[in-house]
């Protein structure tokens, strides 16, 4: 893991938390903390996608609460939670669906190397074998 990378996206999801939430009336920057989760998901292990999300829905929870950010000027208590909830989740299905496929991807492009050598090595070995060969060989398939 690039920890300077790491970094940087700390100071983005700073950045993007303090605009969603600490901006100004009437003005939503919410589809902001959207991207930084799917960028977040895609860059990042699961573990640090989760993290992320701690911080996220716990920064969107406290805002709410406080009546600040885009979902503290709804009225109706439940609606507020309602809403602010659905964010989160949003949030954790792009993230960690994300994270988790690339991981998978990574994992399989690692077998698939790894599969390649092996074969390879065996088509050396098959070659090496053939060719101290004084005679034919017949494969016979019953």
């Amino acid at each position: 893991m690039n920890t300077d990378e790491l970094a940087a996206t700390a100071i983005v999801t700073v950045v993007a938390f303090v605009l969603v939430f600490d901006g100004q009336a009437g003005v939503s920057f919410a589809f902001l903390l959207v991207a930084v989760a799917a960028y977040v998901g895609f860059r990042f292990a699961p573990v640090v996608a989760s993290v992320y999300l701690t911080a996220a829905g716990t920064v969107a929870i406290v805002a709410t609460i406080a009546d600040r950010g885009p979902f503290g000027s709804i009225t109706d208590p439940e609606m507020r939670a309602v809403v602010v909830r659905v964010f989160v989740l949003v949030q954790a299905a792009i993230s960690l669906t994300l994270s988790w496929a690339i991981r998978e991807r990574h994992e399989l492009m690692r077998g698939l190397a790894a599969a390649r050598r092996e074969a390879d090595e065996r088509a050396q070995l098959l070659d090496a074998v053939t060719d101290r060969l004084e005679y034919g060989v017949a494969v016979i398939d019953e």
